[in-house]
């Protein structure tokens, strides 16, 4: 079942939520070491920000 694009929002909130948090504590985050931790890619992580 594909997923419908109401969840893909959902899924890219929860993204930009752990980045905004990541970003409060450390003051900076890594596109590579973001995607990594989050299991998309660098384009996806950049989508978000």
């Amino acid at each position: 079942m594909a997923a419908s694009p109401r969840s893909g929002r959902v899924l890219a909130a929860s993204r930009q939520r752990w980045l905004v948090e990541r970003l409060a504590r450390e003051g900076a985050v890594a596109v590579g070491a973001a995607a990594a931790e989050l299991g998309v890619s660098r384009e996806t992580v950049r989508r978000d920000l």
